[in-house]
């Protein structure tokens, strides 16, 4: 019984970490895409006023 309950905690400590992880993994593919399409942007700005 004593196992159990051991193993139980383990499994709810990983799926909290599961849980955390996939929440930061989110973060890190949304801000490194916002940088992408704001550098893209910010080229596209550039090239334009460079053009004028």
């Amino acid at each position: 019984m004593k196992m159990f309950r051991i193993w139980s905690l383990c499994v709810q400590v990983f799926y909290g970490f599961l849980k955390s992880y996939m929440f930061i993994l989110a973060v890190g593919v949304v801000v490194s895409a916002g940088a992408l399409i704001l550098f893209i942007y910010y080229q596209d700005i550039v090239g334009s006023i460079k053009r004028a």
